[in-house]
């Protein structure tokens, strides 16, 4: 709606006129030295950021605080929103389902590795790539853990959706094909090269970009899903 939000380092919130730069409102939520680390997300009237200590607040448009949660560990990875609801990680390893409008805790779940990349959110479950080379399939409703999947290398790259599929591009040239209902690896392929970003599901297609190890450029690659 015409304004620009981010957070600082020193623990502002900030919002700006688009149009102008005009400060429209500054709100400071740094209590003993935390940055804002994650956001802004959005969830109904409420712009979300996540603190370094912890807390995640959510104020209205205005600037005013609606409420504040305060989690175990430094919040870093942005949380994902759907149907009202915040899911998010934290550095040491929790992982959280909050109500959007009051900030109450619906679940919480201690996973063995900390979240790298914000949530995918599709149909009933949630995935969750970890610092301990796991990509976790959650519930959405209670966060039991569905199943998991141990990935080769380390998650550098974002999950990327493809209908109820997932696309996971790790550290090495393979790319895994998921079903996020069951977990289940239902396709895979190898690259010649490593990957130079996250593949993407551009219908009916599967998009990579590889490293070209002859002319040290780059390469766009074209799959078709069979």
């Amino acid at each position: 709606e015409g304004k620009v939000y981010f957070g600082t380092a020193g623990g502002r919130m900030v919002a700006l006129g688009l149009a102008s730069g005009e400060k429209l409102w500054e709100f400071a939520a740094s209590v003993g030295g935390a940055s804002i680390s994650a956001g802004p997300a959005f969830v109904g009237n409420l712009v979300l950021f996540g603190a370094s200590d912890g807390t995640i607040w959510a104020l209205d448009l205005s600037g005013k605080p609606a409420w504040e949660f305060l989690a175990k560990g430094a919040i870093t990875i942005d949380p994902a929103i759907a149907e009202g609801r915040i899911y998010f990680g934290t550095a040491d390893r929790h992982f959280y389902c909050l109500r959007g409008a009051t900030g109450k805790k619906i679940w919480s779940r201690r996973l063995q590795g900390a979240p790298l990349h914000p949530a995918l959110v599709l149909d009933r479950g949630l995935a969750v790539a970890a610092s301990n080379s796991v990509l976790y399939f959650l519930s959405r409703r209670g966060g039991s853990i569905l199943s998991w999947e141990v990935v080769p290398s380390r998650v550098i790259y974002e999950l990327s959706a493809a209908g109820r599929l997932i696309l996971l591009s790790a550290a090495s040239p393979e790319i895994l094909l998921l079903d996020l209902p069951t977990g289940k690896r239902i396709g895979q392929y190898e690259a010649s090269s490593p990957l130079a970003a996250g593949a993407l599901w551009v219908s009916p297609f599967v998009v990579l970009i590889v490293e070209d190890e002859e002319s040290g450029g780059q390469r766009m690659v074209m799959l078709r899903s069979r």
